[in-house]
């Protein structure tokens, strides 16, 4: 991008998610007092020294080489999902790009170059409303680094022999930057879901979008109609899945998996309730992104599961029964045939961003007295009954591709580079479909 575009950028529309999913919230630290410290922490005779030495001497030059097949993961869910596709491929013909890695992303040079450009945050902080400044204020990382991401992610792309990016999240502000980046330099890019989407994610703005299922297809239809082509294909990180399906290796335990809109309070008075009533073998599970302590719960003869050690599966496949709030583990739970009940433990009403309790996937519990009733009923059909409901969220389930998604997307990355994306369409069966005057391809 030119300074013109850079300096004309359009941070809000950038940051789209921050504005449709996330309610306001008072911060308390000032925005320039934050402006300035990015100052301070950017200017120092080290630091000048550092960006001298970058006109001799650039970053891209001195990093390993990218292949020409780059995976940008920004999480370990994002992990979780790529993982089983670039195992499958040649390890010469992939590269691995976290963008908080400081050979490929040197944070000195993000915050230098976000600092030149700040004029269209200071301006998109101007004209915002009160609401409008508390989100950029607690997610001040994500609105300042966009530009710096810009001019150095940029300089990278141009310097390396890329064909092909490849996201599971569209809509924070790293892998956008990269989008944008790679359309104008005429790199291809891929996406795949890392969890179920909302109506509040952005369009799909890639060439080649793999979703999970015509549920989440209809959900990016209310942002906007997508761009370049979509497969409905199911996704490689319900590949593992299958190690566990249908393996119940007590069916007495209870899971209960969290998330950081749940509060304390109401997770141990949940925890408390089941105790008194009986229910003493239960499992407690934080999403891998929070921090959580265990104590209390140990202490209470409650296990926990470590997320970042067991996966969802493997944790899944030894319950009976899923509680969790707004958390895409009732999706994995549903698919592994495992009850999973939607419990509010927040303080906030339920939301159903992915539409579980809409659709049906899940029991919903609206107090204590219908979890327990629903913990107490007999649901032998259960797994029957959610065939149909289960496809529409994952298209590859129950068909001779599930459990090899990883394979199949490492075999259209392999198609796309020889330019032989119709023969993959026919080895896999894939078939156009108009649908809502936009063509999917969805498995035959």
């Amino acid at each position: 991008m030119n300074v013109f575009k850079l300096l004309t950028y359009d941070i809000k529309e950038h940051n789209y998610i921050r504005y449709t999913s996330f309610l306001p919230i008072d911060n308390p630290e000032g925005f320039w007092q934050m402006i300035f410290r990015e100052i301070k922490n950017g200017i120092g005779r080290r630091r000048i020294w550092y960006i001298i030495q970058q006109i001799w001497n650039p970053f891209y030059k001195n990093c390993e080489p990218l292949n020409k097949v780059v995976f940008v993961p920004i999480s370990g869910n994002n992990v979780r999902v790529m993982q089983p596709i670039w195992e499958k491929l040649d390890i010469g013909d992939y590269s691995i790009l976290e963008y908080w890695n400081e050979k490929y992303v040197p944070t000195k040079l993000v915050r230098f170059w976000s600092l030149v450009y700040i004029l269209p945050l200071i301006w998109l902080y101007f004209k915002s409303t009160r609401d409008e400044k508390n989100l950029i204020r607690t997610y001040f990382e994500e609105f300042f680094y966009t530009m710096g991401w810009f001019v150095v992610l940029n300089k990278l792309l141009i310097h390396h022999p890329i064909k092909l990016l490849v996201f599971s999240n569209d809509h924070c502000s790293c892998p956008r930057v990269l989008t944008k980046i790679a359309k104008e330099l005429g790199i291809k890019t891929l996406y795949t879901q890392h969890c179920s989407v909302t109506e509040r994610f952005p369009p799909l703005s890639f060439d080649y979008s793999f979703l999970d299922g015509l549920e989440a297809y209809l959900k990016y239809l209310q942002a906007g109609f997508p761009q370049g082509k979509v497969y409905l294909s199911g996704n490689p990180r319900f590949d593992i899945m299958h190690q566990y399906k249908n393996i119940k290796i007590n069916e007495k335990k209870i899971g209960i998996a969290l998330n950081h809109h749940d509060d304390e309070k109401e997770i141990k008075s949940l925890c408390m309730s089941l105790l008194t009533r009986g229910y003493n073998q239960i499992v407690i599970r934080p999403h891998p992104d929070e921090k959580f302590d265990p104590t209390w719960y140990m202490e209470h003869g409650i296990e926990y599961s470590d997320s970042n050690v067991e996966n969802p599966f493997e944790f899944i496949s030894r319950m009976k029964f899923i509680i969790a709030g707004e958390c895409g583990i009732h999706l994995d739970a549903t698919l592994m045939g495992i009850q999973s009940i939607y419990y509010n433990m927040s303080n906030e009403p339920p939301l159903d961003w992915y539409s579980y309790i809409r659709n049906g996937l899940v029991f919903y519990a609206g107090n204590i007295d219908e979890l327990f009733n629903i913990l107490s009923s007999d649901n032998s059909n259960y797994q029957e009954n959610i065939r149909v409901k289960a496809k529409w969220y994952n298209a590859a389930y129950d068909t001779v591709h599930e459990g090899f998604i990883g394979d199949m997307m490492a075999d259209f990355i392999r198609c796309e580079l020889n330019n032989k994306i119709e023969f993959f369409d026919t080895k896999y069966g894939f078939k156009k479909t108009f649908y809502h005057d936009n063509i999917i391809k969805t498995l035959s």
